[in-house]
């Protein structure tokens, strides 16, 4: 159960997932909310004093783990904050208490994460699971009494400033990176892992570069959290990793680099293969990366949040490795008429392209597909989707493997009975919506006006967090962007 609240001495929001937004222009909201996993019922209650506000929680069912606390203050930090539970038979009541000298002048966003036992293996390390740390041992015969003796400490010093922090943690995500090559015949690979490009350099990068260079969205952080920016990059650097061999790369893709897409079966599958391999390798980066969370700081180790983290990264890259051995008994039996693939052609050239795979949550009526909050066992399959310009064209595939027809065969129907103007303002919304794997021409970018850049930024972030979807909106700033104009700078040309 997520409950998100943002409060200020203006707007009070509540955004609960994607259901109901409430606002009231007083400091006081009241929220009512029903599990159905849990089947438990959960009231809110905020209210403000001369020196903070003061949240409880009711709530009913099986007895609270624990509150996760994820505070992100703007300009501000809060002094104080304390929690406590008490109980009376089944009815538990979770009090907050934040306290503030600044009087929270400015705006607070505070995320809960209301748990249960019932989940407790999602939350804790098991003594005898693999250590963290990769040593091969048993975390109670390894890291345990590191952990136990590690004082707690801030991983990021917010006296930093925020060059220092921006330093500090993309260093931090560079120690993640790793050469591996995702091919299916491995005895032919050589030894040279090249930085491989998901979106092809020389034939569809080039169309939307200027001198060399084109603009994605980056995270940096800094003392108010995470925030995104539009970063000029080389287009050299654009959309590489580290996943495939010099051979692999050249060899394995040639009926997609070397030929104009025609609708081929081993087209769809390669297509939707490289963006596959693309999120593979970022999710077992993201693993990496809360694993040297707690070899650097091993009393994360114990700490519910960060184990929750690691959780959800170690179901990420089991999803994918899931789906990786369906590719590869593809590729094995030379079956490639196991995906559904929905193509449009479009008679202008966009500017920009992207190439991802990822797990949709909502169909367009609303039915939910994957519950993508959820940390249970169920796998979620991907969609796949490339986007890209062409002399004179576009063309759009989104492709599913027919083993997730239960998943998403429905989706795809609604989606191929668009016409294509409202397929492109739904595509508008499910490329910001879920994938980072997405660049720009520098004239589409710099020719934005500002608000439109904030509200492409900002919608990028709502997919993170849902409390921002909820300030979007109230400022009418949501989605206030069209990734699919034509490209004027082509059209002049």
């Amino acid at each position: 159960m997520l409950i998100c609240v943002s409060v200020s001495p203006f707007l009070v929001t509540s955004l609960l997932g994607k259901g109901p937004l409430l606002a009231i222009y007083r400091s006081k909201l009241t929220v009512f909310i029903v599990d159905d996993k849990l089947g438990a019922l959960t009231s809110c209650n905020i209210s403000s004093s001369d020196n903070g506000f003061f949240l409880r929680f009711f709530y009913f069912g099986c007895e609270p783990m624990f509150i996760w606390k994820n505070i992100f203050v703007r300009h501000i930090i809060p002094s104080f904050f304390r929690s406590k539970v008490r109980h009376k038979g089944r009815k538990y009541l979770l009090e907050c208490r934040i306290l503030d000298s600044f009087k929270l002048k400015l705006s607070l966003q505070v995320n809960f994460m209301i748990l249960t036992k019932s989940r407790i293996d999602l939350f804790e390390l098991n003594p005898y699971e693999p250590c963290p740390c990769d040593s091969g041992a048993k975390f109670k015969f390894c890291c345990y009494k590191k952990a136990k003796a590690s004082k707690p400490k801030r991983i990021i010093d917010l006296s930093y400033s925020d060059g220092r922090i921006h330093n500090f943690v993309k260093q931090f995500w560079e120690k993640t990176d790793f050469h591996t090559c995702f091919a299916f015949n491995k005895e032919e690979c050589d030894d040279l892992i090249k930085s491989a490009h998901s979106i092809q350099n020389n034939r569809i990068l080039n169309r939307i570069s200027k001198d060399g260079h084109l603009y994605t969205i980056s995270s940096t952080g800094t003392k108010e959290g995470p925030v995104s920016y539009l970063n000029k990059i080389s287009r050299n650097k654009a959309s590489t990793f580290f996943g495939f061999c010099n051979i692999h790369d050249t060899e394995l893709f040639r009926p997609i680099e070397k030929k104009e897409y025609i609708g081929e079966s081993i087209q769809n599958f390669l297509f939707a293969f490289r963006a596959h391999a693309i999120e593979h390798h970022k999710k077992l980066r993201k693993l990496n990366s809360q694993k040297n969370i707690f070899i650097e700081f091993p009393f994360t180790m114990l700490e519910k949040e960060h184990i929750y983290v690691y959780r959800v990264a170690q179901l990420d890259v089991r999803d994918c490795s899931v789906d990786y051995e369906v590719f590869k008994k593809d590729y094995s039996n030379a079956n490639f008429d196991n995906f559904r693939t929905l193509y449009r052609k479009l008679d202008f050239e966009v500017s920009f392209a992207a190439c991802s795979s990822f797990a949709v949550e909502y169909d367009l009526e609303g039915n939910i597909m994957n519950d993508i909050y959820s940390v249970g066992y169920e796998h979620m399959p991907s969609i796949y989707v490339n986007v890209y310009p062409t002399s004179g064209g576009t063309n759009i595939l989104l492709s599913y493997h027919l083993n997730n027809d239960g998943t998403y065969k429905n989706y795809f129907d609604q989606l191929e009975k668009l016409k294509n103007e409202d397929l492109l303002k739904y595509l508008n919304f499910l490329l910001i919506q879920y994938t980072e794997n997405i660049f720009f021409d520098p004239f589409f970018i710099e020719n934005l006006s500002e608000k439109q850049k904030n509200s492409l930024l900002k919608s990028f972030d709502s997919s993170i967090y849902p409390i921002e979807k909820a300030i979007l909106i109230s400022k009418g700033s949501y989605y206030k962007f069209n990734l699919f104009e034509k490209n004027m700078d082509k059209s002049d040309s």
